[in-house]
């Protein structure tokens, strides 16, 4: 009986160490709700998120100053629709304007902004460099009920919405552009 009450003494230990560990790394998954992903209006205070109709846009943005075929640009905010006419990526150019710029990611990033702020702000972000020698710095998140969370390409294949946030930049002080997009 007492090698019984040592074994389960032993049991609930061992359970209680698992339980602890896994919910530590729980409380560590890095979470972005999904208010937080979009490209920010200053002009209008509208959210403009992924998966906007065209309809919505227009009615936030008004006419757009440009149209090339399935793409609307708006000061320098260039918004990218699919063939059922729902936005699919928000690319801003780095262009500043009238004081300041009209738009920024809603995590509060801006061309205007460093790649350390970008940085700070999605720390699990990765850097590359693309085919015209500027540098990329991007985060991709994957949305599970109420929030994104970092994407770990090796691991997930999974079928839910998956999106990448990135940003070009050539020196560390000025960034090109920035971009949210879906991805597959």
């Amino acid at each position: 009986m007492k090698k019984f009450k040592t074994m389960l003494m032993l049991f609930v230990f061992v359970c209680s160490i698992v339980f602890i560990t896994r919910c530590s790394k729980a409380e560590n998954i890095v979470k972005y709700e999904i208010e937080t992903i979009g490209m920010y209006d200053t002009k209008t205070g509208v959210l403009l998120k992924l998966g906007d109709t065209k309809s919505t846009i227009k009615k936030y943005l008004g006419n757009p100053d440009e149209t090339i075929i399935n793409t609307d640009r708006y000061d320098y905010l260039n918004v990218v629709y699919n063939g059922d006419n729902e936005v699919v990526s928000l690319n801003l150019d780095n262009v500043v304007y009238d004081g300041g710029n009209r738009f920024y990611i809603a995590s509060g990033i801006g061309c205007e902004s460093t790649v350390t702020d970008f940085q700070e702000t999605y720390k699990e972000y990765t850097e590359e460099k693309d085919k015209f020698n500027r540098y990329v710095s991007s985060i991709k998140l994957i949305k599970e009920n109420s929030y994104y969370t970092p994407l770990n390409d090796e691991t997930n294949t999974s079928e839910q919405e998956k999106i990448k946030i990135s940003m070009l930049y050539y020196d560390y002080e000025n960034i090109n552009s920035i971009r949210i997009e879906k991805i597959k």
